[in-house]
């Protein structure tokens, strides 16, 4: 694998959010590459897609049908390379992500690229990422597509933008290169392994999820209505951290925050009082309190 390894990386646009999948985003009608650069060992080709499309595409081709391809959560790669119509098997991809984990280094490039090579990413990169592959000033609310305009308006910036693709392509194959020699073949399996069960998507049983929600609202309300009953509290907002701070300062207990934290706090407290010898009173404003933090834990207001 050694001797027919290229580095792929690519710029791409979309009016989706990454962060809420990788189909999601790739799916947006809006989406396009933007930049691609292939590293060889001898040189890295890079091609601006928004001009020349096919010129990138095509070598793109003749780089995969003879190479294997290293990339940074390769994964990435793989689908944009789908969307532009070069279906390349998960067997073909070794990814620098993986391959450094694997290793103890960090997981992102910019992180792997110095721990292991000495050689940062350039540090302009989210800055340019900000500029041109997320919609902006220059995108258009209704339609969300890319406007060309952004870089005949940023010429320095798209050349940088264009470099900066590059020196990734760059780093992922230096990191193969390097890594690859000391990974078992069974991590590389497990990475192919990954990349096809991603790719099929995970079986959910939505008839069952719907009957745990039902479930879940009941058991809340159940909740919710017992607490009631007991403490004959008809109108206190289990919601209102403000209402609820008030409600245990009248039974003698300071309260400053409900979240999950505080709350678990909260009950050790309360418990370990509950333990001494109390007034009727005191114990059971104590009670009342101790039973209101179990409720929330119930609700999952907390």
């Amino acid at each position: 694998m050694m001797d027919d390894l290229v580095g792929v990386d690519f710029e791409t646009f979309s009016g989706a959010d990454i962060k809420k999948g990788l189909r999601n985003y790739m799916g947006h009608h809006s989406f396009r590459p933007l930049v691609v650069a292939i590293a060889y060992p001898t040189g890295t080709d890079v091609y601006d897609l928004t001009t020349d499309y096919e010129a990138g595409r095509n070598a793109l081709i003749e780089a995969v049908n003879n190479n294997s391809i290293a990339a940074h959560n390769a994964q990435f790669e793989q689908l944009v390379m789908r969307k532009m119509g070069i279906d390349v098997p998960s067997s073909r991809f070794v990814d620098t992500a993986v391959l450094a984990r694997a290793h103890g280094y960090g997981s992102s490039l910019e992180a792997a690229a110095p721990q292991c090579l000495g050689v940062d990413k350039l540090e302009s990169g989210q800055r340019l990422i900000k500029l041109f592959s997320i919609p902006g000033r220059y995108t258009d609310p209704l339609t969300q597509v890319f406007d060309p305009q952004i870089i005949a308006d940023h010429l320095d910036e798209w050349a940088e933008f264009v470099r900066y693709c590059a020196v990734d392509a760059e780093l992922s194959l230096r990191l193969a290169q390097r890594l690859l020699p000391i990974t078992s073949n069974r991590e590389l399996r497990y990475q192919e392994l990954t990349f096809d069960m991603n790719d099929t998507g995970w079986h959910v049983d939505m008839p069952l999820v719907f009957e745990m929600q039902r479930r879940y609202e009941d058991n809340c309300a159940w909740a919710e209505a017992e607490f009631r009953w007991r403490t004959g509290d008809e109108d206190l907002n289990l919601s209102s951290s403000k209402q609820l701070i008030e409600w245990c300062r009248l039974r003698g207990i300071k309260a400053s925050s409900f979240d999950e934290a505080h709350v678990d706090a909260l009950i050790g407290k309360i418990e370990k009082r509950l333990e001494w010898a109390l007034p009727e009173k005191k114990r059971g404003d104590y009670e009342q309190v101790l039973d209101m933090l179990r409720t929330k834990q119930i609700l999952g207001g907390s």
